[in-house]
């Protein structure tokens, strides 16, 4: 009998570590998947990469036009990591590089926020550009 309860033991021993384990998992893995969705879109869209069409500068253009492009040309690529994002929910607030990090969270956070709503208009531009075609397609057959 007691070679039963010692495995029983045993296995509740392990259970209980695999739901801990997987618990943690969970806690790390989901706000990742997020986090490298977010930041993924935000490098699409807001890039400064040379090699982009959209990042030429034109010198041909206005005097506000050009100094707005030269001034992005010399932006840095952004770049946050998943490690600072975590960290940031146990940094204190007495440090000064605790406080950094929690600005750059604060940006990010207002980054993603800003890139929502911009998406947002874009898909009801969309919604109203596909519903005035569907609506002078149906009309044209009359």
């Amino acid at each position: 009998m007691s070679a039963m309860s010692e495995i029983f033991s045993a296995l509740s021993f392990f259970g209980s570590i695999t739901v801990i384990l997987f618990g943690c998992l969970y806690v790390i893995l989901i706000p990742y998947e997020s986090f490298q969705l977010e930041l993924q879109m935000l490098k699409s869209f807001y890039s400064v990469s040379k090699h982009e069409a959209g990042s030429k500068i034109n010198k041909d253009e206005s005097d506000i036009r050009l100094s707005m492009a030269e001034m992005l040309s010399h932006r840095k690529q952004y770049e946050y990591s998943f490690c600072e994002h975590l960290l940031t929910r146990f940094a204190c607030c007495c440090r000064k590089k605790c406080k950094n990090l929690r600005q750059q969270r604060t940006l990010h956070n207002e980054s993603v926020e800003r890139l929502m709503r911009e998406l947002d208009i874009v898909s009801f531009v969309r919604d109203q550009r596909l519903s005035s075609f569907a609506h002078k397609l149906t009309m044209n057959g009359h």
